[in-house]
């Protein structure tokens, strides 16, 4: 049912009666199909008053038509709409009414779709939850609840929110979404709890959180339960924060297509450049030693003259600088802007495709990102992207889908899961899981070694100081080499 109500339009010069409605109303019932205009018309005229039989055998015809063209109208059941949601299932656990029981987001008995994916949570129960549910794409539906009667019941949702409020949406049994507020728990480690009623079927039934407008995302999600008024907020164990996982510097420094890696020396702080056609070392040359209390945290060509030049970061006076290069020699300098306190520049790619690349920053406190749109070493403007998860670090920048837009490659270094987060511009799109990197290596950039056009993995394994590359189709592991070994006193991600 719509929801909406017709309104007959009758010229005034031809009212009807209640009388003759009635009887149109009698002659609507009959349940008539249109192959029987006749006969129905005949047994209406003999119901009516003489004096407007004309009228309404007028307006039977008129109804009449209305059924040839609208087959729902009167004499036909409309035929459901069928829905994408699937059924509940037929078997589940029906708890004993009055007893408390729990479902947990994370579990394999849900159904997590687009962006949405689980996430560590200290404080959640299980340790985990599901995150990215919103934007019009990720989604996360809770199967088989089950109860043992039709009814009212009260459900509290456990949840985590750092921002001011979030939303979603909540469908149950695949009927429509009711709105639902979640305040602020004060981070996205910290619990909180809202409760509100649903109607469930007797059986099994499926909760659904969404939320349709892009750009806005629900909570994250720990569980949800009945008959638990309060979402039971364990002690978390104190974690140190993990340190910020470093990144090598890849470039085209001889204009072969061919990207090269750029080698630190720790003890002397001196820089050198390895030619390199995919994974095969064919020649290097010596850089120039980074200044005391500065960090190379990136190569590109900021002066678009065809040679990638380094991007430079001073963590003590949140200063930035650009060094010039021609190969891998230093031909100038110039300051660029001065950071906020508590970020840190953490890579550089060009976000509006203007030619210059910009800078990622990064800050540790909060997680947040943000891109400073640059002109050469100009600041230009600057706008948040994505916040990331726990234990998450961004290792690379590069375009992984093809779309021509600058994408996150994410390294957790935690359990050495990869992951890219597709963007356009600054905003989030969806993400998807990589490979596993071994136990003992690190994720430290992204490049298309092969010149297929996709970009790959750079992987490192700074105990052994053995390098590898994994070829790449978007986020699908293709195959796997190993690079050259860097010689003692040498890395790729030392600052």
């Amino acid at each position: 049912m719509s929801g909406r109500t017709s309104e007959a339009i009758v010229p005034d010069k031809n009212k009807i009666s209640q009388k003759t409605l009635d009887a149109i109303s009698r002659f609507a019932a009959k349940g008539c199909s249109p192959d029987d205009v006749y006969t129905c018309t005949r047994d209406v005229k003999k119901q009516i008053n003489p004096s407007v039989k004309a009228h309404l055998l007028r307006s039977a015809l008129i109804l009449l038509s209305l059924v040839t063209f609208n087959q729902d109208i009167f004499c036909q059941t409309p035929t459901p709409t069928a829905t994408a949601t699937p059924s509940p299932s037929a078997t589940c656990a029906r708890p004993t009414p009055g007893v408390c029981v729990s479902y947990e987001a994370e579990s394999d008995d849900n159904t997590l779709g687009g962006s949405a994916f689980i996430l560590s949570c200290p404080t959640c129960s299980g340790g985990l939850k599901v995150g990215y549910v919103g934007s019009n794409d990720g989604t996360l539906q809770f199967n088989d609840v089950g109860v043992v009667a039709t009814d009212n019941y009260t459900v509290t949702i456990c949840y985590t929110n750092g921002d001011a409020v979030r939303y979603a949406l909540l469908s149950v049994n695949g009927g429509q979404g009711m709105p639902v507020s979640f305040p602020s728990t004060g981070s996205f480690q910290t619990l909180g709890s809202k409760q509100i009623t649903v109607t469930l079927n007797t059986g099994c039934n499926t909760l659904e959180f969404y939320n349709p407008i892009v750009g806005d995302w629900a909570p994250d999600f720990d569980r949800i339960q009945f008959n638990c008024p309060t979402c039971t907020v364990p002690t978390p164990t104190p974690t140190p924060t993990p340190a910020l996982v470093r990144r090598a510097s890849v470039g085209d420094f001889n204009g072969d297509r061919h990207p090269d890696w750029v080698l630190r020396n720790a003890g002397t702080s001196q820089t050198a450049i390895w030619y390199l056609n995919n994974n095969v070392f064919i020649g290097g040359a010596f850089g120039p030693s980074i200044r005391a209390g500065w960090v190379l945290e990136s190569a590109a060509d900021f002066n678009q003259d065809s040679h990638p030049d380094y991007a430079l970061f001073n963590p003590t006076t949140d200063q930035t600088a650009l060094w010039y290069m021609s190969g891998p020699t230093f031909i100038g300098s110039a300051y660029g802007p001065s950071l906020p306190d508590h970020w840190e520049l953490v890579e550089t790619g060009d976000f509006n495709a203007d030619g210059y690349p910009d800078y990622v920053l990064y800050n540790a406190n909060t997680r947040q990102t943000a891109i400073w749109y640059l002109h050469n070493n100009i600041y230009v403007i600057g706008v948040y992207g994505p916040t990331l998860r726990a234990s998450w670090n961004l290792v690379g920048v590069a375009d992984f889908d093809g779309d021509g837009q600058k994408d996150y490659l994410l390294f957790n270094s935690g359990n050495h899961q990869t992951a890219i987060w597709y963007l356009a511009g600054p905003t989030f799109v969806r993400g998807a899981f990589g490979p596993n990197v071994p136990s003992g290596w690190a994720l430290v950039a992204a490049a298309d070694f092969n010149g297929d056009g996709l970009p790959d993995y750079l992987l490192y394994n700074p105990t052994t100081r053995q390098t590898a590359i994994w070829y790449m189709d978007n986020n699908v592991y293709v195959i796997g080499v190993y690079g050259r070994t860097l010689p003692v006193g040498w890395t790729l991600v030392g600052q």
